[in-house]
Order: structure tokens, then C-alpha cells, then sequence
């Protein structure tokens, strides 16, 4: 689902300062 997309992703962003996300 999105939201859990969304959590993993957020997780990644926020283990890594240095990511960038287009979508975002």
C-alpha cells in the first residue's frame, strides 16, 4: 500500500540526510 511505501521511505530519509527524493 502507499502508506506503507511511505513509511519505509520516510524511514530511508531519515537514516539518510543525504537522500533525495524527487517525489518528495
Amino acid at each position: 500500500t502507499l502508506s506503507e511505501t511511505e513509511g519505509e521511505a520516510a524511514e530511508i530519509f531519515l537514516g539518510s540526510p543525504i537522500h533525495i527524493m524527487p517525489e518528495t
